[in-house]
């Protein structure tokens, strides 16, 4: 069976402060500039995680919740969110289900549904390779409060080589925040999915 590993152990971050460089014609930081800052990260995410050069599938969703400034303090932190391999028809298997076998009818609301691997959806594995599905998050640090906001969050989707099918490690969620952000992930692939097909 597929090893596991807690998603926060997927994790990777970096902070800097944006430069007046990076601004666009409003004077805020340009998209563009956040959106390469966060694929870098997701790249070197999937890398790590999976041990093999990882190829660029495509991104999935960007969302621009705050305008970010110049001179703030903004943190990037990327997370594996699941992993879509070819064994199962495109998701996680539950564990000793081998090779697949999931609920036909799981409640969409059970993070424990998501987490093992029983919700239905999930990139096109029908070429062999195994996908991961990382996430990254941006947050405007504020030192002074001790506080942060989300300022945008990135998803990525990345393949591997199918020899790796067999031993890549798949995400579990260690809790219920990071457990509603895989099933909100997975939802959201499964409507895009849909809407593709």
């Amino acid at each position: 069976p597929p090893r596991r590993v807690l998603l926060n152990r997927t994790s990777l971050s970096n902070t800097f402060m944006t430069q007046p460089q990076q601004r666009n014609t409003a004077g805020r930081i340009f998209g563009g500039f956040l959106m390469r800052r966060a694929f870098e990260l997701a790249f070197t995410t999937a890398y790590l995680f999976g041990g093999r050069l990882p190829r660029f599938e495509e991104v999935d969703e960007v969302a621009f919740h705050l305008p970010v400034e110049v001179g703030e303090l903004v943190q990037f932190e990327s997370a594996v969110l699941y992993v879509s391999t070819p064994e199962d028809g495109g998701d996680d298997a539950a564990p000793g289900a081998g090779g697949g076998a999931a609920n036909p009818n799981p409640d969409p609301d059970d993070p424990d549904a998501a987490s093992l691997g029983l919700l239905r959806c999930g990139s096109d594995t029908s070429d062999g390779r195994p996908r991961a599905h990382v996430e990254v998050r941006a947050r405007v640090m504020k030192p002074e409060d001790c506080s942060s906001v989300v300022s945008n969050t990135f998803n990525f989707t990345f393949s591997y080589n199918e020899a790796i099918a067999g031993s890549i490690r798949l995400p579990l969620p260690a809790n219920l925040e990071e457990a509603r952000r895989v099933v909100q992930r997975r939802r959201m692939d499964s409507l895009q999915e849909a809407a593709a097909h």
